[in-house]
């Protein structure tokens, strides 16, 4: 991103970095919008820059920053609740889309290393394979979550794996689909993870 931005430099845009907002610039994991922090932060943060830019309407971002913040209560509720009467427990990832969500259910995402392959496009180890299929096949995670914008010849066989070991399935996003709030989309993916960890069809 900071090349494509320098190679189109405008000396008037403002860039705002998520990763720098939350301390995380030395993170692998891009998907910064599954931690509950990035959206108050980033609302936090343009409130902040657009008063900045025009404080004649400062009274105007600062009511639409707090009533933004305050919609995303029931994402927080959600959130607790799952944490409160599921934390410690284990699930697992084709690739780490999720881990910062899971992170802060409390739930113990495990086969890291598998998942950093996939999603760096670089083929897992035998022995990343095998534990992540052991950890299906034994019943030691409880819910397996893949992400539905990408698919591959691993992925497909986890996925079968998975169904065939009756493990419920997870499908979530990296991004929400178009003309869907982000609060829609979270909400939607934590009603089927929680039917999932309580072992209710979605």
């Amino acid at each position: 991103m900071e090349r494509l931005l320098n190679s189109a430099e405008r000396p008037n845009r403002i860039s705002i970095s998520v990763a720098e907002l939350l301390d995380a610039q030395n993170n692998r994991d891009p998907h910064f919008w599954y931690d509950p922090r990035t959206m108050p932060a980033v609302a936090n943060a343009l409130s902040n820059t657009l008063t900045t830019l025009d404080p004649a309407n400062a009274e105007h971002y600062e009511r639409r920053r707090n009533s933004y913040v305050a919609a995303l209560a029931p994402l927080n509720a959600k959130i607790s609740a799952i944490r409160q009467r599921f934390a410690g427990t284990a699930i697992t990832a084709t690739e780490p889309v999720f881990g910062y969500m899971a992170d802060a259910l409390g739930l113990e995402m495990t086969n890291d290393a598998f998942q950093t392959a996939i999603m760096n496009e670089t083929e897992p180890s035998a022995r990343a394979i095998a534990k992540i299929i052991d950890d299906i096949t034994s019943g030691s995670i409880k819910v397996l979550i893949y992400n539905v914008q990408v698919g591959n010849a691993m992925t497909n066989q986890l996925l079968a794996i998975a169904e065939e070991a009756n493990v419920p399935i997870v499908g979530i996003s990296e991004r929400p689909l178009q003309g869907v709030a982000y609060i829609t989309w979270m909400m939607d993916q934590l009603d089927q993870l929680e039917n999932a960890l309580v072992g209710r069809p979605s």
